[in-house]
């Protein structure tokens, strides 16, 4: 069975074709004053985001339990529709009639020109896109950062380390905890030092098409995340990929990196070619089996060729496509 929403705008809980929906984790805070509708009714689209609160390798429980806890915090005002666990577990914590304010500040003060309300096939800005859209998180520990590090061989090996790297104390101009861009150029510049509690296994890890680590993606979760788009596609209407296709990053690019690469350009476009038969960004997509399968019939035809050459008949099926006399 498919994911499904009721008439109040809440999945239908369960599990439905293997993935388990959970709803009793609910915000109740209000939210934000003036934050009592979607915008025009309809969100325009889904804007995914990745939760990487302070963890290193063996932190998913904790950080499952963080997530679930803050959601529900009425000290704070951060909110978002959805989570996905990393192995696939889906949350929704407010109803799809309601904004959450997942992006935050930056979402109130500009929108991109990429996002709009979608009608008539133009996109009308629409203002606080928190108002407009529903947010997505998914567990995922981020950007990570790597140092040589001797091991019990006293042979040096790349160590990887998740956000934030390590106990930061004041170093942060507002917070003791910095956001993940002022951390990430910390340990660039060499005034933080990444320490063990952050170290990540090297199987999470994998590296984007620049050669940067990234913690990777499940399927079960890639699974989920993929599924819910479905729901949120037929049960709005939308029509159009780049509705799928927004990204925390682009409404706060100083402070934020999220979802990351893997998922904006790898990931999301297999999706999006799923539901819409198109990317949002236009491109042509191949996939990895149709290259492969395309390499293997030149190569076939090729060797047919030299094959007849040698004043061998062809086999059959050469001949068939070739406007060759053998």
């Amino acid at each position: 069975m498919a994911l499904k929403f009721d008439s109040s705008g809440w999945l239908i809980p369960g599990t439905h074709d293997g993935i388990q929906v959970n709803t009793d984790y609910r915000t109740e805070k209000g939210y934000k004053s003036g934050y009592s509708a979607i915008v025009g009714g309809k969100p325009v689209g889904m804007v995914w985001h990745w939760a990487n609160a302070p963890k290193g390798d063996g932190r998913s429980e904790n950080l499952r339990k963080y997530m679930l806890q803050e959601v529900v915090n009425p000290a704070r005002e951060a909110s978002w529709h959805f989570f996905i666990d990393r192995y696939g577990k889906l949350y929704q914590h407010a109803p799809l009639t309601l904004p959450t304010w997942h992006v935050g500040n930056y979402g109130e003060m500009f929108v991109p020109f990429k996002i709009g309300k979608y009608a008539a096939g133009t996109y009308v800005p629409v203002g606080d896109i928190n108002k407009a859209s529903i947010g997505v998180e998914m567990e995922n520990a981020g950007i990570f950062v790597s140092r040589k590090v001797k091991n019990a061989k006293g042979e040096l090996e790349d160590v990887f380390y998740g956000w934030p790297y390590a106990a930061h104390g004041n170093l942060c101009s507002n917070t003791a905890m910095c956001n993940e861009v002022d951390a990430l150029n910390m340990v660039r510049a060499g005034t933080l030092t990444p320490a063990a509690p952050y170290a990540v296994v090297p199987s999470r890890v994998e590296f984007s098409s620049k050669g940067v680590p990234y913690d990777k993606y499940l399927p079960e979760q890639i699974k989920t995340a993929r599924e819910l788009a479905r729901a949120l596609k037929d049960h709005f209407g939308w029509t159009d990929p780049r509705q799928i296709h927004y990204s925390h990053e682009q409404y706060v690019p100083k402070q934020k990196l999220d979802p990351g690469p893997l998922w904006m350009e790898k990931i999301l476009p297999e999706i999006e070619i799923d539901l819409f038969g198109r990317r949002a960004d236009g491109k042509p997509f191949i996939r990895p089996l149709t290259v492969v399968l395309g390499l293997l019939g030149v190569a076939a035809v090729a060797g047919g060729v030299i094959w007849w050459r040698k004043g061998k008949p062809l086999p059959a099926f050469i001949r068939r496509r070739l406007p060759i006399k053998s």
